[in-house]
């Protein structure tokens, strides 16, 4: 009765090659359950929100929305947030930009509005609202330009060089629901940021 051949390092080698295949595949599928996680992250935090300001740079919230200003009553439609000057601006949801309009040479008097906002992004969210950052610096964003939440659009501007005159380095946040008419110049109503932004003390 023949005995079976043996081939020990025949063996040894497939046993490692198996052990290796194992070992590829496991990191292939870690990789895809990291992707999926990842993507299903993006998936639920699509909208943001974040502040447009890095909560280690946030002075203060000045102004909320529909408060009065002093000596002519307009209604604030927007949140005023403190930072020094060259504070980087996020995005506060996904979107794409809208426009950007830079009002720091308009006509104080027959540009009145315009001037006021100095330099300004709108972008488009994917919840159909506007997000709008006026006095900015500079802008680091192209229109059309695809955004993330949490991603750099600018810096707020030194006092008296983008808009208003008299008041500390800020930006001036607004989100806008509704239909968006830009040849009327009509953003939406108002929405409070501060009903839309997670807490203060849960910022990252």
């Amino acid at each position: 009765m023949s005995e079976p051949i043996r081939d020990d390092g025949g063996l040894l080698w497939l046993g490692l090659a198996g052990g290796l295949g194992l070992a590829i595949g496991g990191v292939a599928l870690a990789l895809r359950t990291m992707q999926g996680g990842d993507n299903m992250a993006k998936k639920t935090n699509i909208l943001g929100p974040v502040w447009p300001i890095p909560a280690n740079r946030l002075r203060k919230v000045g102004d909320s929305v529909m408060a009065r200003r002093p000596g002519s009553g307009r209604p604030h439609k927007g949140v005023d947030l403190m930072a020094e000057a060259g504070t980087p601006v996020l995005s506060a949801a996904y979107g794409r930009v809208l426009r950007i309009v830079d009002g720091r040479g308009a006509d104080r008097v027959k540009q009145e509005g315009l001037w006021r906002a100095g330099l300004f992004v709108d972008v488009l969210g994917l919840d159909k609202r506007i997000y709008r950052y006026l006095h900015l610096g500079s802008y680091s964003v192209k229109e059309g330009q695809p955004l993330r939440a949490g991603e750099p659009i600018g810096t707020v501007s030194p006092a008296g060089q983008s808009g208003v005159e008299h008041s500390e380095p800020h930006v001036h946040f607004e989100i806008r629901a509704g239909d968006w008419d830009r040849r009327a110049g009509d953003y939406g109503e108002p929405v409070d940021p501060l009903k839309v932004l997670p807490p203060r003390e849960r910022v990252a």
